[in-house]
């Protein structure tokens, strides 16, 4: 937009006077979207100029246009980077208010409480997880010190997480006070988890975080399980969570052969061919037993025959180069 309207146009009284209208949008809502958009704006590695032009233009254009027309949320905006993409091809795409629709119809609100509860899924699919856990909010001091005992090293996150949000790798030492520790973890309502070993594979785009793949199915009436996507996700050194929120790369994954065929991208929408830390190319890269993978998918999937539509979180772990369920969600 800069290119035809100049570097410094802006917003006046009256333009944000019918975008709040457009949306039925207080001040306060107003102000929040504008500012975490703009946040976003100036993030974003693909722009080769940042101006207000360009935000002020995209923003009326997110919230006139695309808002309206897909009910798409500002990462949407940026991720399928509605920007330089016609009206017609903006319908193609899966946004946040698809998503809402398709869990709503295609799930039982009761079963979706149970797929969002990390507690009820690991014990619901503990055949399948492959690592031991505890529950701090429920577990006695002696369960959490054998725990502790047998795990020195430990996976932390809060029962009610996501996006891998609040995740930490906590280290007890013996010069530690063990008591302080499972009060404070009890006290945030946390599960603690055996770390897993992943497959070498994996491991070799980034070691520091197991790095899972996220596959979303749909159950249909005939009880037959469909793999709709597969997306791949790679950590970065010194994280602990492998996902695109938490600064690590996403790439799409072929469903039939389980290799990738994209390249990786981050969160500022900076695209590249191999990984940053230790320089493994992306495309083309084979995931280890996938028909397994796919397999152990499929049965997972028909056992919660209420949701039809689930997305499931998996690691490559070795046992015998076995897969695990990391997590669910609807």
């Amino acid at each position: 937009p800069s290119d035809y309207f100049g570097d410094d146009f802006e917003l006046d009284e009256t333009m944000k006077k019918k975008l709040r209208s457009e949306r039925k949008w207080s001040q306060e809502k107003f102000d929040k979207v504008y500012n975490d958009f703009a946040k976003m704006f100036a993030s974003q590695k693909c722009f080769s100029k940042h101006t207000r032009t360009d935000l002020n233009i995209y923003f009326c254009d997110r919230v006139i246009f695309a808002g309206k027309q897909t009910g798409s949320s500002t990462n949407d905006y940026f991720d399928f980077e509605f920007y330089n993409k016609s009206f017609a091809l903006r319908d193609e795409f899966m946004t946040i208010k698809h998503r809402r629709q398709n869990r709503t119809l295609c799930n039982d609100r009761y079963a979706i409480v149970l797929a969002n509860n990390k507690v009820e899924s690991n014990k619901l699919f503990a055949d399948y997880l492959h690592r031991d856990w505890l529950d701090t909010s429920t577990c006695t001091f002696d369960e959490f010190k054998s725990f502790v005992e047998k795990y020195p090293r430990f996976f932390s996150k809060p029962i009610g997480g996501y996006e891998g949000k609040g995740t930490e790798i906590i280290s007890f030492s013996p010069n530690k006070n063990l008591d302080e520790l499972f009060v404070k973890l009890k006290s945030q309502k946390r599960l603690v988890e055996e770390i897993v070993l992943q497959h070498a594979d994996l491991a070799a785009f980034c070691p520091d975080t197991v790095n899972t793949i996220r596959v979303n199915t749909f159950l249909d009436v005939h009880n037959v399980v469909h793999i709709l996507t597969t997306v791949g996700r790679f950590g970065r050194l010194g994280n602990v969570v492998d996902n695109y929120h938490g600064g690590g790369y996403s790439v799409i994954i072929d469903p039939r052969t389980g290799i990738i065929i994209s390249d990786g991208i981050n969160t500022v929408h900076e695209r590249v061919e191999k990984h940053k830390d230790t320089g493994k190319a992306f495309k083309g890269f084979q995931y280890p037993c996938w028909e397994k993978m796919c397999t152990t998918v499929k049965k997972m999937a028909r056992m919660i025959p209420q949701l039809h539509y689930v997305g499931w979180d998996i690691a490559f772990v070795v046992l015998d180069e076995d897969c695990a369920i990391s997590d669910a969600a609807t």
